[in-house]
């Protein structure tokens, strides 16, 4: 429910801006966990310069570097533990080293910070409209329900 609650928001808000949007929520069976190179090469062939994961990547090690060598933007949001090395790429989660703040936020709760932080560059506004979206991540996902949690 969180990947596909921070699916939803990404999605939505990006639209919102005016961008071309497809999304793909990966089959933990068929694909494992997360991104993998697979899913960045049918970007490419689909014409995209940029991925956006939610909810998953802070171990898509593999995944970051295909995408380097094709050229490829790549963006990780994610809210799960990251190992000891960090993949090199544009990462978002509040479990990074020296990450001080909304640590035990879902992955929607995470997408939704990421949406409200471009929406403040573009000077939009935020998409409060979302935060349904958010609380129902966050109580299937199991965070705590405290302060601005």
């Amino acid at each position: 429910c969180d990947g596909i609650c921070s699916t939803l928001i990404m999605k939505r808000f990006l639209e919102r801006c005016g961008a071309r949007v497809e999304f793909y929520l990966p089959s933990r069976q068929d694909d494992g966990y997360g991104i993998c190179s697979h899913h960045v090469e049918r970007a490419v062939q689909e014409s995209f310069d940029l991925i956006i994961t939610v909810d998953n990547g802070i171990t898509a090690f593999q995944a970051v570097e295909t995408a380097h060598s094709l050229g490829i933007d790549l963006v990780i949001t994610d809210h799960h533990e990251p190992q000891d090395k960090i993949p090199e790429t544009l990462l978002v989660d509040p479990k990074l080293p020296g990450a001080v703040c909304y640590r035990e936020y879902s992955g929607a709760g995470v997408a939704y910070l990421t949406c409200c932080a471009v929406a403040q560059l573009l000077q939009r506004p935020e998409p409060e409209d979302f935060l349904d979206l958010v609380s129902l991540a966050t109580v299937v996902d199991v965070c705590p329900i405290t302060g601005d949690n």
